[in-house]
């Protein structure tokens, strides 16, 4: 249960403030959330595909009835799509999170909100990193940009998501309902990976840790920490 502060004395609620400040250095910070939903949607899509896999493999067997399998299927492919569209939102409301946190760390609120509110989460990846860093050559890496890219589109159609008419011909019908993500469920993963990754390569203000075996496993900029890495990780999902 949390303790409103009007039950503390005043100097017991400098000391709250104080010892808030020491440990923390901003509030309201949702990464770990937003990556924990996010893992958490991956796990539960690539259950879903080895489920459909199984069932394919065990269908082809058994002559399972062409009936039983679309309505089994479909059951399946919808609970793949609903983890689909979770995780990749989440990614990038992540690195959203990630990006901005960094900037504000090492620059200013006001700065932050007055400056680089209104630029693309591509655009703060570009550009966070080299103006943090005072370094106008350096980037997070071309394969990081480039799945960025992919990701940042997607999270734009699912969130500005627009319905379209039927086509004439059944082919076209097909053609439409045959067009897959701009980004796949792998492809965000490595994203997250790529832009993390990439950050710690260029970042010189040792804010940073990244575990390589756990990708997910993050040391976040908000924490007060050495500014000597030390190898441990502060968080883990």
């Amino acid at each position: 249960m949390t303790t409103k502060s009007r039950d503390l004395t005043i100097p017991d609620q400098k000391r709250y403030v104080e010892s808030y400040k020491t440990s923390m250095k901003r509030m309201n910070f949702n990464g770990n959330n937003y990556l924990s939903i996010f893992i958490n949607a991956v796990k539960q899509y690539k259950a879903h595909k080895k489920e459909l896999d199984d069932y394919f493999e065990t269908s082809k067997k058994n002559g399972t009835i062409a009936l039983t399998w679309f309505l089994k299927s479909k059951t399946i492919e919808r609970k793949m799509e609903h983890n689909e569209l979770i995780a990749i939102t989440f990614a990038a409301m992540f690195l959203e999170c990630i990006i901005w946190d960094y900037a504000a760390v090492n620059t200013s609120q006001n700065f932050t909100e007055d400056s680089l509110h209104n630029i693309s989460l591509l655009g703060k990846w570009k550009v966070i990193p080299k103006l943090v860093n005072n370094d106008k050559t350096i980037n997070i890496g071309s394969e990081a940009i480039a799945l960025l890219k992919k990701l940042q589109a997607e999270r734009h159609d699912i969130i500005h998501s627009k319905s379209k008419a039927v086509p004439d011909t059944y082919d076209k019908i097909k053609e439409q309902e045959r067009k897959g993500r701009k980004i796949t469920i792998p492809e965000t993963e490595q994203c997250v990976k790529e832009c993390i990754e990439g950050l710690q390569k260029v970042d010189t203000t040792n804010y940073w840790y990244f575990e390589k075996e756990v990708w997910h496993t993050v040391k976040f900029p908000t924490f007060r920490t050495s500014k000597k890495k030390t190898g441990k990780t502060l968080l883990t999902s």
